[in-house]
């Protein structure tokens, strides 16, 4: 019994990529139980420490979806309730202004 079939048909899994971990196994299972996969990258800032601190950080997450990502697009979040999509090659290509439902 394959594993699609074991686990039942998924359309989307969320994929948590955390700096500093290896998170390519998670991703190759994850294509291959669901049809769309979401990567989410996500760096540890401390308390108090200044956004630029870990902006070297988050580039180097931006770079690791990248090349995870199959069509190359990274999706992330900035200040102001903002939602970016970047090519492969680091150029924006788009932006949105996202806000929760209450």
């Amino acid at each position: 019994m394959s594993r699609k079939r074991a686990l039942g048909s998924m359309r989307r899994v969320l994929v948590p990529v955390v700096y500093g971990c290896d998170s390519s196994r998670a991703v190759a299972l994850a294509h291959a139980l669901a049809a769309e996969v979401v990567l989410l990258g996500l760096v540890r800032m401390d308390p108090g420490e200044p956004l630029s601190a870990g902006a070297s950080r988050a580039r180097e997450v931006r770079m690791l979806l990248a090349a995870l990502a199959q069509d190359g697009t990274v999706y992330f979040t900035g200040r102001g309730g903002l939602l970016f999509a970047l090519n492969s090659n680091g150029t924006e290509k788009w932006r949105r202004r996202v806000t929760a439902k209450r």
